[in-house]
């Protein structure tokens, strides 16, 4: 007899995933989680809160308006663009519309962790392209590996280590899986903070894929939104298998708010690399090594001299989750922490600072 619970998809069993990160107590900042630290524009907010009506919330989304003010901020045509609920759902239509059970998607490790879920939800294989250690990737190796596979993902800037492709890299992977059935899927949920993008090629490139999201320097990450440029081919196959309405019309119409006050996520991005350079000053008068990273984050060495483990702790006690990366990769001796406005970070390095010589004494 067999089982009302039994998986048709017997690899979603293989697949772990733990449970998202509950409330934290009200006087512990996120330091840990990328958000945006600083608060949106009050003007901004008053305005959204003047377009909340019973008809907001009664009837089904339109997201027409936002379309038209996408297609215009990006300067492609709307046949090349899909809206999305976040840079997730966008992953997840791609695996499902193109990677078949035992087909590759190539992608660097450490990257995103969803990366590598979503393959696997499908069938797929992921193909892991390692970060040496001293956080550099071998480009042909990355090549070789794309050429093999059904799809390359691949984030830039890469979430956890920071690091950023030239455009001229980007172009080569793109020019170079040309004609070898390779989709090149270009995360760009971090472009704000790193400057480089390939989005303009989207419509020359019909084997590139440029993945964009709403949660970073905008600050909407409690509204999934985000968008996909691609080929007509590709944007009507992912419209295939999207969910219905699957854009919220608060999202919309704080995405409209967005597209028409860009300066907000621009200021933001200076205040984020002005608080991650407090961050790196203070690695250096420690002497801890803190590499430029070119996110929303900012990674310290804390080893040999201490341990992530016990600095994210010590840090939690005084008020700041701070996050710890893989440390079985080359991030090992590392802690992430989330950069903003500097008198967030401000207060945060002072703690820091303190808690580097409360250890380092304690250990004496």
């Amino acid at each position: 007899m067999t089982s009302p619970t039994r998986l048709a998809h017997p690899w979603v069993a293989d697949v772990t995933r733990t449970a998202e990160p509950s409330t934290l107590p009200f006087n512990i900042v996120r330091l840990d989680r990328n958000e945006r630290l600083g608060p949106l524009p009050e003007g901004g907010l008053a305005e959204l809160r003047d377009r909340v009506t019973s008809t907001m919330l009664t009837q089904y989304p339109d997201t027409t308006g936002l379309y038209a003010l996408l297609a215009e901020h990006v300067e492609l045509p709307r046949a090349r663009l899909l809206l999305t609920a976040g840079a997730d759902a966008a992953l997840r239509a791609l695996a499902q519309a193109f990677v078949a059970p035992g087909e590759r998607v190539a992608m660097l490790s450490p990257s995103y962790q969803m990366y590598p879920i979503h393959t696997r939800i499908v069938g797929g294989k992921p193909e892991l392209v390692a970060i040496r250690e001293d956080l550099t990737v071998e480009i042909d190796e990355l090549i070789a590996a794309a050429r093999s596979s059904r799809m390359l993902w691949l984030a830039n800037p890469n979430q956890p280590t920071g690091t950023l492709f030239s455009r001229d890299t980007l172009s080569r992977v793109v020019r170079e899986c040309y004609g070898s059935d390779t989709l090149v899927v270009i995360d760009e949920a971090y472009h704000p903070f790193g400057g480089q993008t390939l989005l303009p090629d989207v419509a020359t490139a019909e084997n590139l894929v440029v993945i964009r999201s709403f949660s970073k320097a905008w600050g909407l990450a409690g509204l999934r939104l985000g968008f996909v440029a691609a080929s007509p081919q590709v944007i009507e196959a992912l419209y295939t298998v999207r969910h219905s309405f699957d854009i919220n019309a608060f999202a919309i119409a704080a995405g409209e708010w967005c597209l028409r006050s860009p300066q907000h996520a621009t200021d933001y991005v200076v205040a984020a690399e002005h608080g991650a350079g407090l961050v790196r000053d203070a690695a250096r008068r420690n002497g801890l090594e803190a590499p430029v990273c070119a996110g929303n984050f900012q990674l310290v060495r804390v080893a040999p001299r201490f341990t992530p483990g016990e600095i994210k702790a010590a840090c939690w006690s005084a008020g700041f989750a701070i996050a710890v990366p893989d440390q079985s990769g080359p991030l090992r001796g590392y802690v992430r922490v989330t950069t903003g406005p500097p008198d967030i970070l401000g207060r945060f390095v002072k703690v820091f600072e303190r808690i580097l010589l409360e250890v380092k004494s304690a250990e004496a």
